[in-house]
């Protein structure tokens, strides 16, 4: 099997001596089953931005977390490179990787005077400069009267209401999302209240239909679905790889619907990403119940053949031979 592990599971198998002895039973079981020859357990960069943001607050920890990775792992790596079409397979040593990482993140380009200053030839600053004197519509102001949020995303553009504004908090958004926690909540919160207002919506529609001879199909623009599809650039993560693109659209859909949704935009990515990861594997296995809802959820809805566990789950299940019992959500 190739079984890929959430980090939540890394850290009760790092932890196992302190665990309770059932949690240890457990554990102990999964970590042989690890151990088998014919079973392969990758890491990936999903794991090392987990373990990055530990680092950042307690970095005297990360020593303990990047060994037992690689006992798990045997440094076998999954990894989405960017512009590549497809996943990589290999092995790479798990805290060269995580030095790349850390080394990366620490020259991270954080504003339009970063991007400007890597340019050495002048044309961006003075395609920025351009953009200084070309206005946004008129009509964009109308979205500031529909809820605060929109005064956090584009305060810039409010004032100046030029595209380059537009283009100056678009970026500033997306670093936003990154830090920002409330943000992520503000948002989903205000399109939980605009899908109300257009349920009611749609049964005023539905109550017309039935006095008319003539067909009418509810306008697309009312459909959740549609209302995900047309978010802003920043929100949404594009890919040459085609399995990638479908399982963050489908993951992302999931968490804006509403039920165990994340409160944290990062953590949102890094779970859509280990279950990216984990696709191209037999067993998927996490003990965040939000995750493993999601990841059940948009396998099924993308006919991924890749199952879903708890540790408890996947155990019970090697130990029995009868598949645990799917919950009625």
């Amino acid at each position: 099997m190739v079984i890929y592990l959430d980090w939540n599971i890394f850290d009760r198998v790092e932890k196992l001596e302190r665990l309770n002895e059932e949690d240890k039973k457990i554990y102990s079981r999964l970590y042989s089953i690890l151990e088998e020859e014919h079973n392969y357990t990758p890491y990936s960069n999903a794991h090392l931005r987990d373990l990055f943001r530990g680092y950042k607050k307690k970095p005297e920890f990360i020593y303990g977390h990047l060994e037992i990775l690689e006992r798990v792992t045997k440094n076998l790596c999954i990894c989405q490179y960017w512009n590549k079409k497809n996943v990589t397979l290999h092995y790479r040593s798990v805290s060269d990787f995580f030095e790349e990482l850390k080394n990366e993140k620490e020259s991270d380009i954080e504003s339009i005077e970063d991007i400007i200053a890597v340019d050495s030839t002048g044309l961006l600053e003075n395609a920025f400069n351009l953009l200084k004197n070309v206005p946004v519509p008129k009509e964009f102001k109308m979205i500031y009267r529909e809820d605060p949020i929109f005064g956090v995303m584009y305060p810039l553009t409010r004032v100046e209401m030029t595209k380059y504004a537009l283009t100056v908090d678009l970026l500033n958004l997306a670093f936003m999302m990154n830090t920002d926690y409330s943000l992520y909540k503000s948002l989903k919160k205000y399109i939980s209240k605009a899908r109300i207002k257009l349920k009611k919506h749609n049964k005023l529609i539905k109550l017309d239909k039935s006095n008319l001879k003539t067909k009418i199909e509810t306008p697309k623009y009312l459909e959740i679905d549609s209302i995900i599809d047309n978010l802003p650039d920043t929100l949404k993560l594009k890919s040459e790889n085609l399995l990638y693109r479908d399982i963050f659209n489908v993951f992302l859909r999931y968490d804006l619907k509403g039920y165990k949704t994340d409160n944290m935009f990062p953590n949102l990515i890094d779970d859509g990403l280990h279950t990216f990861y984990a696709a191209y594997g037999d067993v998927f296995i996490t003990n965040d119940d939000r995750c493993h809802y999601k990841a059940t959820k948009t396998y099924e809805k993308l006919k991924i053949p890749t199952k879903v566990y708890t540790a408890k789950e996947f155990i019970e299940e090697q130990e029995s031979g009868v598949p645990p019992q799917k919950p009625d959500n």
